[in-house]
């Protein structure tokens, strides 16, 4: 079984200037096909986003508002690398 990992590393441009973002969410390429796995995979991406966003801007005086942006640029980026892998792997299969 192949194990890849989506990085859902993004350098975000916020009010605050640029932030480096890095989590990793791994997953198996060979089960995209299944929705059940894809939507277990969203929602850990979504998860390494907040956690990651949280600790990047625990303490800022704007916090809220950046970690809402961050988490929305990160989830996006990286959802749409999952969306394209399973594009591929899909692809792949008929």
């Amino acid at each position: 079984m192949t194990r890849l990992s989506l990085i859902t590393s993004t350098i975000l441009m916020l009010l605050s200037g640029q932030v480096s973002a890095d989590q990793s969410v791994r997953y198996d390429a060979s089960k995209l096909s299944d929705p059940a796995y894809v939507s277990k995979v969203r929602d850990r991406i979504r998860e390494a986003a907040a956690s990651e966003c949280r600790a990047t801007y625990r303490g800022d005086w704007e916090a809220q508002s950046k970690i809402r942006t961050c988490v929305r640029e990160s989830s996006e980026r990286a959802l749409d690398e999952l969306d394209e892998a399973r594009r591929i792997t899909l692809a792949a299969a008929e």
